[in-house]
């Protein structure tokens, strides 16, 4: 699966597929009469990490090229830092 997002700041759809948490996949709830919901991880791990910005365009592919999920990004994402809470 690949995780493509649209920052709509010219340079188009870019692969976050790298960025999703390692051992964890993206979270697809689908409810009837409900809009549909995708919550995934991402991990920073480099300077070409660019946070996604709120209204981003977000598609969710099979590498066949099959959509499993087209939408927005609702809320500012909200950062967790490694060592936070730690002594």
């Amino acid at each position: 699966m690949r995780l493509l997002i649209d920052n709509l700041d010219g340079k188009g759809p870019l692969d976050y597929s790298a960025f999703v948490e390692p051992g964890k996949s993206a979270i697809l709830s689908r409810k009837l009469n409900a809009l549909a919901e995708l919550k995934v991880r991402l991990i920073a791990n480099g300077a070409a990490f660019t946070v996604p910005a709120v209204n981003a365009r977000l598609e969710l592919v099979l590498n066949n090229g099959t959509a499993l999920f087209t939408g927005y990004v609702t809320a500012a994402p909200t950062p967790v830092y490694f060592g936070y809470g730690d002594t």
